[in-house]
């Protein structure tokens, strides 16, 4: 009797936990209510016009990222009653006359729900979809829908392609374990990912609260109007990722100390890393070029520690350390930037007289070709000792490859190739501009903005 038992229980449980195919036509949302926690819904090839909420243990597999597509279509959802209190709750709280513009901006947007929402799952893996959502109201407001929003729980999301012109491709917030990897974010018009201490509806003002966990990993994250990513918590590590061509930077980070290694940040209209406040980041392995600005830009308490990238061609320099920054340059290389390190202070808000006492720490860097090497407030300054002047023999400028000579020595030596294995696609053309530069001025609206 006892044996029959544990057979019937084993059955039981196979069943509850058998893989559910979704085939075209039929709905993604009904199987994810059906199912209990812990199965696997097969998404077959087609275009699912929907929105979902996941709230439990699941894994979504798609038949790749070229052939399953979530696009929800452009529809009106009316506000709540709970979203019209919370609404009026914030705007009586606040004190702060631009931060109450900003909240009634919002209010007035009506965001559009996420393609698909999170909720505080136990464990959410998403693979092998595109993931798209509706062009933003507003191409003049910075608003915070998202194509996926996790808030807090568990995710990992691979070999997927997340695609604008929604306003941001991901948001993670809420204390949540994040893993994207081998992955698109493209073509938004605010920021790829948003990464947040505090609620989603909050993410522009949340500075640092409870740490996440949050790595990116061999991804590409390009083309979106305001940045490539903005992180405003503890626990987050970029790696071997591809961040560019940004009408801003390529990722921003204030008051918090992200570890962001082995990457190829390029092309972006103004810094390819913007790190500001009260930072103790590490920025290492990375190769920085052709940013419209500069590579590192390093701004007000900032302490980073900044070692073994490569600043190859940024149009103005290759590190800026302004304010009261004092982070740590070491054997960073620097070829053809026209001022390769520039320290200055920070003028106000009128364009005042500048504040601040930049002391960075130089040690063991490498230059070649660059015109200006380390300018103080528009001043040279003798290059430290320890730094080399020597040619690194790049391993194939034309080709991209930066790679130096030497091994053991200054210089990024693993990190990500600028080319992408992910093709350019017709959303990202449609939206930025016709030549290489990526100034904000020059982007197009997004087709089919409401």
């Amino acid at each position: 009797m006892r044996w029959i038992t544990i057979l019937c229980a084993c059955i039981v449980s196979t069943a509850l936990f058998a893989d559910v195919i979704v085939k075209s036509g039929e709905s993604i949302q009904k199987a994810i209510d059906a199912v209990a926690d812990g199965s696997t819904i097969i998404v077959e090839a087609g275009t699912y016009p929907e929105h979902l909420n996941i709230t439990k243990a699941l894994t979504l597999r798609g038949a790749g990222s070229d052939k399953t597509i979530l696009e929800p279509k452009v529809e009106s959802v009316p506000l709540t009653d709970a979203q019209k209190i919370d609404f009026a709750n914030r705007l009586l709280a606040e004190k702060n006359e631009e931060r109450q513009l900003q909240i009634v901006a919002d209010f007035l947007r009506h965001p559009t729900p996420p393609t698909i929402g999170i909720q505080a799952t136990a464990g959410v893996t998403i693979s092998g979809l595109r993931v798209r959502a509706p062009a933003p109201n507003n191409v003049g407001v910075m608003g915070n829908d998202s194509i996926i929003n996790i808030n807090g729980g568990k995710t990992k999301i691979t070999d997927c392609v997340i695609l604008g012109p929604c306003m941001n491709g991901v948001t993670i917030a809420n204390a949540a374990d994040c893993e994207i990897s081998h992955s698109l974010i493209a073509a938004c018009w605010g920021t790829g990912v948003v990464i947040a201490a505090g609620d989603r509806s909050r993410v522009a003002r949340t500075l640092v609260a409870a740490p996440l966990h949050v790595q990116i990993v061999e991804s590409d994250v390009r083309n979106c109007y305001y940045a490539g990513m903005t992180i405003h918590a503890e626990g987050v590590t970029v790696e071997r990722c591809r961040v560019s061509g940004a009408a801003w930077h390529g990722i921003r980070y204030d008051n918090c100390s992200p570890t962001i290694t082995d990457c190829a940040i390029f092309a972006n209209a103004r810094c390819g890393i913007y790190a500001s406040g009260k930072t103790h980041g590490t920025i290492r392995g990375n190769v920085f070029w052709k940013n419209e600005m500069d590579g590192v830009s390093c701004w007000f308490d900032n302490t980073d520690a900044v070692d073994h990238n490569t600043f190859v061609a940024n149009l103005r320099e290759g590190t800026a350390i302004l304010g009261n920054a004092k982070p740590t340059l070491s054997d960073n290389l620097f070829v053809n930037n026209p001022v390769a390190m520039h320290q200055n202070q920070i003028a106000d808000r009128n364009g005042g007289g500048g504040a601040g006492d930049p002391q960075p720490t130089l040690r063991g860097n490498q230059f070649w070709k660059n015109p200006k090497l380390v300018q103080r407030m528009q001043k040279d300054e003798p290059v430290p000792d320890g730094s080399l002047q020597t040619d690194p023999k790049l391993a194939n400028e034309a080709a991209l490859d930066f790679t130096p000579a030497d091994a053991n020595g200054p210089g990024a030596h693993h990190a990500a190739a600028i080319k992408s294995p992910w093709e350019i696609l017709p959303e990202e053309k449609s939206i930025i501009p016709d030549t290489d530069t990526r100034d904000y001025q020059q982007w197009k609206k997004p087709a089919g903005m409401r």
